[in-house]
């Protein structure tokens, strides 16, 4: 894949030359991508294209590449933050707090499902606490009470932090629950509304 560009012109782009036709400037941020992967091509890329369509009200289409440097970037942007989270202070602990808060989630839809199928609250405790003997996520009735009473009590704050990527490759770095967190028992559609 060329580019009419020459080198002076490719290096002026990355420095942030702004003259550029946008398919140009598309072309050079998929070699950068390609070549180098460097996801951050993704951003020359988007600004180019915003640019491009600053006046324009239509539908755009976005090719592969840019899609998949997107998700590798964020991959990576996870990764660091899990990495960097050991030690003290306000960001320490962060993959923990993610399982933790992931378990308590699930917990709580595992035992909600059960409830929409006629059980009650206490006979739903005491199954999702049956699925997990024998895992290292093992626990009694009442930690499955108290994960649904802290998930209730945290929505009904406004807390966010529950959100879960649906992406398998981003939940898995978050910590393998294996069969626990099954994509089965996530509600569909509008029933989080």
């Amino acid at each position: 894949m060329a580019t009419e560009l020459s080198a002076r012109q490719k290096l002026e782009l990355l420095r942030g030359t702004t003259d550029l036709s946008h398919a140009k400037a598309a072309d050079i941020a998929e070699i950068v991508f390609k070549e180098t992967g460097e996801f951050w091509a993704v951003g020359d890329f988007l600004a180019s294209l915003s640019t491009e369509l600053s006046d324009a009200d239509t539908e755009v289409t976005v090719p592969i590449w840019v899609l998949q440097a997107a998700l590798a970037g964020i991959v990576r942007l996870v990764q660091l933050e899990l990495k960097q989270s050991k030690g003290k202070g306000k960001y320490a602990k962060v993959k923990a707090r993610r399982v933790a808060d992931r378990l308590h989630l699930i917990r709580t839809i595992k035992t909600l499902n059960l409830v929409d199928e006629g059980k009650s609250r206490e006979e739903a405790y005491a199954i999702v606490a049956g699925e997990t003997e024998g895992t290292e996520f093992e626990i009694k009735e009442d930690a499955v009470k108290k994960s649904v009473a802290t998930i209730e009590k945290n929505f009904a704050a406004g807390d966010s932090r529950y959100y879960l990527p649906l992406s398998p490759k981003l939940r898995a770095l978050f910590g393998d629950l294996g069969d626990f967190d099954s994509y089965e028992d996530w509600p569909e559609g509008n029933e989080l509304d």
